[in-house]
């Protein structure tokens, strides 16, 4: 049994289950620090999880906002195109440099995107991206930075509108709304390749019902996949 003595400073003697005792106090303290570091790891990964989570609704949310009204500006930009062309064709006496948007059927003004893009920066702001599992997180910031394109032409077109009193003009019209009927399915696209392969089951939905937007939305998915 463990009941012999040895010898310590000063002659006295001590049993050897005093270190034995030592011993396990000291492995105990030990495995209580690092079962507390893990329980504080455990639950940070957990509320980094919720954070993720949290902000896959919010993404999905801003992508239910920007998805529609693209369609639906895509509709009125295509339609404004095709009165002015078919104005064009059957009326000789129209000039297109001299003319402006009120004088053609269904106009309702220049009506850019005015995209949301709150929530990606919050994301890169917060570092809560950082805990996105690296394919998902590389979608998001692909996504956005495609929006990016009709983003900046947003802006540029509201400082046009700024500066410049004849910005209605039909031929700024057609040059401005053919941009957007050009990059507006490119930035679905990625909505559809990517929105729904990380959003579709936290609510993002993606009902298109133009056909020429669905055309060519799909002629450009086949570009990213």
């Amino acid at each position: 049994m463990i009941g012999t003595y040895e010898t310590g400073k000063g002659g006295k003697s001590r049993p050897r289950s005093f270190w034995l005792l030592l011993l396990l106090e000291m492995s105990t303290i030990i495995v209580a620090v690092m079962l507390g570091f893990w329980v504080n790891e455990w639950r940070e990964n957990r509320q980094h999880q919720a954070q993720v989570e949290e902000a896959k609704y919010r993404v999905a949310s801003e992508l239910n906002y920007n998805h529609p009204r693209m369609a639906m500006l895509y509709s009125y930009y295509d339609l404004i195109l095709r009165n002015i062309e078919a104005r064009i064709a059957n009326d000789p006496d129209f000039n297109p440099m001299t003319s402006y948007g009120y004088q053609i059927e269904d106009f309702r003004g220049a009506m850019p995107p005015l995209l949301r893009s709150s929530t990606f920066h919050m994301l890169l702001n917060s570092g809560i991206l950082a805990h996105f599992d690296v394919e998902t997180a590389d979608d998001i910031a692909f996504i956005y930075n495609m929006q990016r394109i009709i983003e900046t032409l947003d802006q540029a077109i509201l400082s046009s509108v700024s500066d410049d009193t004849g910005f209605t003009r039909i031929a700024t019209i057609r040059h401005t709304f053919g941009l957007f009927t050009e990059l507006i399915p490119i930035v679905l696209a990625t909505y559809e390749v990517h929105g729904l392969k990380h959003f579709a089951a936290h609510g993002f939905r993606n009902e298109i019902e133009h056909e020429r937007l669905r055309e060519a939305i799909a002629f450009q998915m086949a570009e990213f996949q």
